[in-house]
């Protein structure tokens, strides 16, 4: 009887060895690989899946540009500012001195800068200085945008050294572009 017990547990022993070993085979042979794809696959889904959101995401801002510049020609097409020619120089200084003394403003220096090309204009940077009220520097600020749209302001500077309670002069510095025709 001994030995039909022996037998019995190495025949269930050895039952237990082929089935772990079939086990494992089966594991490193299919599932392992399998579960390794498929978490390459997952990763390349989400790799996918962010490139198409971010092709949506520059889609949809190419169509704003677009629209964008459909609405900056239109208003280009339909604007009556004409450019003039940067050899109207001494009249526009001229203009702009008339203009900034009419607003109470003391011009001290008016210089011409040097004239820049551009691909459809040019641009010729004037440099103002003088003395007057604070009102009076942004009412001529304010009549320059009005009256001549075609000048831009690149800096502005206006200082007080003595502010007083009754209206104080202040010395300013205006850098002025002129946005000229080719």
């Amino acid at each position: 009887m001994k030995s039909t017990i022996v037998k019995t547990w190495q025949v269930y022993a050895a039952g237990i060895a082929a089935c772990t070993a079939l086990a494992a085979g089966t594991w490193f042979t299919l599932v392992g690989p399998t579960l390794a794809q498929l978490q390459k696959d997952d990763a390349v889904h989400l790799e996918l899946a962010d490139r198409h959101q971010k092709a949506a995401d520059l889609n949809a801002s190419l169509v704003s540009t677009r629209r964008q510049l459909a609405t900056a020609k239109e208003t280009l097409a339909h604007s009556t500012l004409k450019l003039q020619p940067a050899s109207d120089l001494n009249a526009r200084l001229a203009r702009l001195t008339d203009l900034a003394t009419s607003c109470g403003l003391t011009i001290d220096e008016m210089r011409p800068g040097t004239l820049a090309e551009l691909s459809k204009f040019q641009t010729l940077p004037v440099h103002m200085a003088g003395t007057g009220t604070y009102p009076a520097c942004a009412k001529f600020l304010h009549t320059l945008r009005q009256s001549y749209p075609d000048t831009g302001i690149e800096a502005l500077e206006a200082t007080n050294q003595n502010p007083t309670p009754q209206g104080s002069v202040a010395t300013f510095r205006f850098d002025l572009v002129w946005y000229t025709k080719k």
